[in-house]
């Protein structure tokens, strides 16, 4: 299987990002290595927030920028994608997903340029990193947002044909760590589109 990483991605070992975060007063350069994400960050001008959470910072951080700057958590870059899709992407904690989630709820909703939620992302992320703390931000969104399990990218695929199909390549050749990641992912996404299915009849059948 070909993530959507992998999809963007050249051939590169690293990258460099510039960090101009108003805090420190003073920019400077951080290098990401593509083992921490499977997604390439563009070199485009990022406001405070994007920057932020395309790092992986702790909770506390996130919170000081979205109280100071509330209106960047619905700012999109180049490529459709809100601060929630950013932090996805690179594996930032529950916490900071929480906080991104409770400033603006219906971001979980929000489709980039390829069509992928922040939950598309998030599984491609936890399957790529193979860690299991993605689990958590992973359960975090499908319980904020059930109904994510059924959304379909550009590929036609839906969160849970990405981690089933990631699950049967990895049975085909054998890769038990990345079997028993993309069996978990499977199973909360498997729990939550049978618990929003059974909400969505029960809605049907009221008078």
């Amino acid at each position: 299987m070909m993530f959507l990483g992998q999809r963007r991605c050249n051939s590169d070992s690293t990258m460099t990002t510039t960090c101009n975060i108003e805090h420190a007063n003073e920019a400077q350069s951080t290098t990401l290595d593509k083992s921490k994400s499977c997604v390439c960050l563009e070199q485009y001008t990022m406001h405070s927030l994007a920057k932020a959470v395309a790092l992986d910072p702790p909770a506390h951080v996130v919170s000081s920028i979205v109280c100071l700057r509330p209106d960047e958590v619905r700012t999109t870059d180049p490529q459709g994608r809100l601060p929630i899709h950013l932090a996805c992407t690179n594996g930032a904690s529950a916490g900071v997903i929480s906080l991104l989630l409770e400033a603006y709820p219906d971001s979980a909703f929000v489709a980039d340029e390829n069509g992928c939620v922040p939950l598309h992302l998030a599984v491609e992320s936890c399957l790529c990193s193979g860690g299991t703390s993605s689990l958590d931000t992973i359960a975090v969104l499908v319980s904020a947002a059930p109904g994510a399990v059924f959304e379909i990218n550009e590929w036609d695929e839906t969160p849970v044909d990405i981690s089933a199909q990631e699950e049967a390549r990895a049975v085909e050749e054998g890769d038990n760590a990345t079997r028993a990641i993309a069996k978990m992912v499977c199973m909360i996404l498997r729990r939550a589109s049978v618990s929003q299915w059974k909400k969505m009849k029960q809605e049907a059948e009221m008078p």
